[in-house]
């Protein structure tokens, strides 16, 4: 009878013993490529040649400002975008007025052969735009591996008449 009360307590300690490395292994595999993906992969998935062309420097308000943008994505990317149109004042000091913000979820293919790709996008001046000098600025939000990563956008100046 002590035999099997002997085994019985040195099966459930192997068990015990499975169990909690059963957790650190499962614990390990998740932070491990968390850590790795959050702090070391510096690589570049989504990226944007700035600054952003425009077929045209000079527009209206009301108008659609046609731009050339060269991208490269590495992988299928689903993100978000906020394009901010930025007045920029004749002061000198180089301070951008935001005067406009467009929200956009996209969906981002893989390049072929990881190179540049060009897309033609056309994005709106609204009609209560001034006349003076601007900008679009804005931020590309979005995920790989869990990790969020980001990714500016910039246009040349251009001219509201």
């Amino acid at each position: 009878m002590s035999i099997l009360v002997h085994v019985k307590n040195k099966m459930r300690d192997q068990f015990l013993y499975i169990l909690f490395f059963m957790m650190v292994f499962s614990l390990v595999g998740y932070l491990i490529p968390r850590f790795y993906f959050q702090f070391v992969d510096k690589t570049v998935y989504y990226e944007i040649r700035l600054p952003i062309r425009m077929e045209e420097r000079e527009h209206r308000a009301c108008d659609f400002a046609k731009v050339i943008v060269e991208r490269k994505a590495l992988v299928d990317i689903s993100a978000s975008g906020i394009v901010e149109l930025r007045s920029i004042r004749d002061d000198g000091s180089g301070v951008r007025d935001i005067v406009d913000k467009q929200f956009r979820e996209l969906t981002i293919l893989k390049s072929e052969n990881n190179s540049f790709n060009v897309v033609t996008s056309r994005w709106v001046i609204p009609c209560n735009t001034e006349k003076g000098r601007y900008v679009f600025e804005g931020m590309i939000t979005y995920e790989v591996n869990g990790i969020k990563k980001y990714t500016p956008l910039k246009t040349e100046e251009f001219i509201i008449r």
